[in-house]
């Protein structure tokens, strides 16, 4: 059990986040996430969620030095359709399974109908 907002510690890349990054390791043991951030992303976590139907995926972004959010860009399946609960968006995974995501608060609620 842990006490206190995890979202911030899971963005921050410093040596304090071990702790955060060992909690949600053993949360997530034995599941692959359907999505997964693209080489690259520095601070992208996404983190696999069971549900009764379909695949949940919650993704949350690190801030620029600009002050922005860069999109997330995730690999999946090719033409895999998400819906983002976070903002109502809906996207769709290009023919190599990358989808690029617009998240201006820096975090995704990505279900899939596929499991």
């Amino acid at each position: 059990v842990a006490r206190g907002l995890l979202g911030p510690s899971l963005i921050d890349s410093s040596a304090e986040s071990v702790a955060t990054r060992t909690i949600l390791a053993r949360a997530t043991a034995g599941r692959t996430p359907a999505l997964r951030p693209v080489a690259g992303q520095r601070g992208l976590t996404t983190i696999p969620v069971a549900c009764e139907h379909g695949t949940l995926v919650v993704a949350l972004a690190l801030e620029t030095t600009e002050g922005g959010l860069r999109p997330m860009r995730l690999q999946g399946a090719p033409g895999r359709e998400w819906h983002d609960s976070w903002t109502g968006e809906i996207s769709t995974a290009d023919a190599t399974g990358e989808l690029a995501i617009a998240t201006p608060e820096g975090v995704a609620v990505l279900w899939s109908k596929s499991n």
